[in-house]
């Protein structure tokens, strides 16, 4: 179930709660193949190339505890990313962005 999702012109973040049988990479399969296909069908003439995601993703998992403030992290993008791009971000966190 996606509990909140949100992004910036060059990334987007979700709060998905998994069940138990579910695995992040099913998620994340049917959340950019589901999205592709909805863009592409919807701004096909808009669009000057055929939307595609990137190939990798990056996924956490959280506590009860953390997850007010990753829901107000995630409404806050815009105001975040005008001070630190995704690269900084990442890089920051130890995470290789060519990986992606």
């Amino acid at each position: 179930m996606i509990e909140e999702v949100n992004g910036y012109y060059d990334h987007v973040h979700c709060l998905v709660k998994l069940k138990p049988a579910q695995s992040v990479s099913k998620i994340v399969n049917l959340l950019k193949g589901e999205s592709s296909r909805w863009i592409n069908e919807r701004f096909d003439e808009q669009l000057s190339h055929w939307f595609e995601w990137q190939r990798g993703y990056f996924a956490a998992s959280v506590g009860e505890a953390e997850l007010e403030r990753i829901r107000k992290y995630i409404r806050g993008q815009e105001a975040h990313h005008s001070k630190q791009s995704l690269d900084e971000e990442m890089k920051e966190m130890g995470i290789d962005t060519g990986l992606f």
